[in-house]
């Protein structure tokens, strides 16, 4: 990081941010202390404004790790000023570190003032068993994406997780009878919704087996019937999950991932993106090229695969303001720190 401040001050302050999370493992003041220099640098440099919003908002997800006070007041800043950019996305992380930190107050406080994607309390729902006070805040929150007019987020997981721990909310037997109306009038778009037993193309009745369970609690069973007798991607999701709970399977790495092929072809991508970019002639900085951000993500999969050893790769990087990110990737991945693919200009 001190290399790259005496060439850049933007390469600086993006190797400050992304070497921050690598720094608080086993110094967590020196992480914090990058991830604050980090976020002054941005706010001094003369970048774009969506250049610099796109910078920060990835510090919100860096400091979710980090800082989360600073990471909050960060995002409560951006998203002042634009609510409908998808800083929400960085939102939903900082909820899910803090619940995983066991900071649950400051996690279902967070979700009661911020507005984020649905979805965004299941982690708290998760992590707060126990305390079904704090679960039951979070939900509510949750649930608030429901009323609004918003376009985003399509309240889908916000569904499920009712349908999950609707039990904790008192008027549950009331929302429902709110939610029913909404679904059965609104437009009914076709998605592709897949579980191990049932498939679903109509949004509408995806949404109706997402609250099965509730619907069992508190209707009569010829109410079940008739939904059955009328949608029939209910009716066969029903009959392979009658208690309204399909399991998902558990998401990991495949074997093939962690092979020298799969490394090569990392990195191979990367190389063929760069030249993209450079025939591309994109405007702004090149630290928002798709292609550093390939180079990011390769180098944090060898890091993952092969360690400190990995680093004899990097005389691969064309550019060397690249290969010094990437370095700091490739000590992420060794410390098994989870994988981030950055912000950067489409």
């Amino acid at each position: 990081m001190v290399e790259a401040g005496d060439r850049d001050p933007l390469l600086h302050a993006v190797a400050l941010l992304r070497g921050a999370r690598v720094l608080a493992v086993g110094h967590p003041e020196e992480g914090r202390r990058a991830l604050a220099d980090a976020i002054a640098a941005f706010d001094q440099l003369p970048l774009a404004s969506h250049d610099r919003e796109l910078l920060l908002m990835e510090a919100i997800w860096v400091g979710s790790t980090v800082d989360p006070s600073a990471a909050i007041d960060l995002f409560h800043r951006l998203s002042a000023s634009q609510p409908f950019l998808p800083y929400r996305f960085a939102g939903v992380q900082l909820v899910q570190e803090l619940a995983a930190q066991g900071l649950l107050e400051q996690a279902v406080s967070f979700l009661e003032t911020a507005k984020l994607q649905a979805g965004a309390a299941g982690p708290v729902l998760r992590f707060a068993d126990g305390h079904p006070d704090l679960q039951a805040r979070a939900l509510r929150a949750e649930l608030e994406h429901l009323h609004t007019a918003e376009p985003w987020p399509i309240p889908a997981r916000s569904y499920e997780l009712f349908g999950e721990y609707f039990t904790l909310l008192p008027d549950s037997e009331q929302r429902l009878d709110r939610m029913l109306p909404a679904i059965e009038a609104g437009p009914d778009e076709e998605i592709g919704a897949t579980y191990p037993k049932a498939q679903f193309r109509s949004r509408r009745q995806w949404h109706l087996f997402q609250l099965l369970r509730v619907i069992r609690a508190y209707k009569p069973a010829s109410f079940v019937g008739d939904l059955v007798a009328r949608y029939p991607e209910f009716a066969r999701a029903v009959a392979a999950y009658p208690d309204g709970k399909p399991s998902r399977p558990a998401v990991s790495y495949p074997p093939a991932w962690n092979t020298p092929r799969f490394l090569d072809q990392q990195l191979a991508d990367a190389q063929a993106c760069f030249a993209a970019d450079v025939g591309a002639g994109h405007a702004g900085p090149r630290l928002l090229w798709p292609s550093c951000m390939r180079y990011r993500t390769a180098f944090w999969h060898i890091g993952r695969v092969m360690g400190d050893a990995g680093a004899k790769r990097l005389g691969e990087v064309p550019d060397h303001d690249f290969a010094l990110l990437a370095s700091i990737e490739l000590a992420a991945g060794a410390l098994q720190l989870p994988e981030y693919n950055g912000i950067r200009r489409s």
